[in-house]
């Protein structure tokens, strides 16, 4: 088995979702885009633990009836567990004492960098779904108010919302398409 294969698979995998994530991170903003650079980031930290998991299940299950298929599904229950952070450090330390200490060296600190990074993507994952969350209660407590909905925030949509505001302090102003940069 070719231990420093799938490293070097996790490593280029890792590497091309930052770079990528990155790069995306920088281009412009535009409507319906499916890849943000926080799903690419995970994507790689994805694929890069089941490669990293993969030699340490073909050496778990050596000379019993598992396949490759098993090794597959186990090193995808692992990269779960990673997210979950229900992911066993020591586990993967036994099986790396055989691999000489460079290779071993190297399979630890990615492993323990994947140990921190998935949780906290995970961690992320969850604030978003509150992140918005004051806003959505200051709609629908303002249900008698009368709403105005922008479809971006500009220069002439703020100074047209200040007017109306001017007008009746109990509208409610909602501006789409706006990120936390602006």
């Amino acid at each position: 088995m070719n231990w420093l294969a799938y490293f070097i698979g996790a490593v280029i995998c890792m590497t091309v979702a930052s770079v990528a994530a990155f790069i995306r991170s920088k281009t412009r903003y535009r409507r319906g885009r499916i890849l943000d650079p926080s799903k690419i980031f995970f994507a790689g930290i994805v694929v890069s633990a089941v490669l990293l998991f993969i030699p340490v299940y073909i050496d778990t299950f050596k000379g019993s009836d598992c396949g490759g298929f098993e090794t597959f599904l186990i090193a995808v229950h692992n990269m779960i567990r990673l997210f979950i952070v229900d992911g066993e450090f020591e586990f993967i330390t036994l099986h790396l004492k055989g691999i000489g200490e460079p290779l071993s060296r190297a399979y630890t600190v990615f492993f323990s960098f994947l140990f921190v990074a998935a949780p906290i993507m995970t961690f992320g994952f969850v604030l978003s779904f509150f992140k918005n969350i004051n806003a959505y209660k200051r709609y629908l407590t303002h249900f008698n108010s009368n709403a105005f909905i922008f479809s971006e925030l500009n220069e002439k949509s703020i100074s047209l919302a200040e007017s109306l505001f001017e007008n009746d302090k109990k509208r409610v102003f909602i501006f789409t398409d706006v990120f936390e940069k602006e």
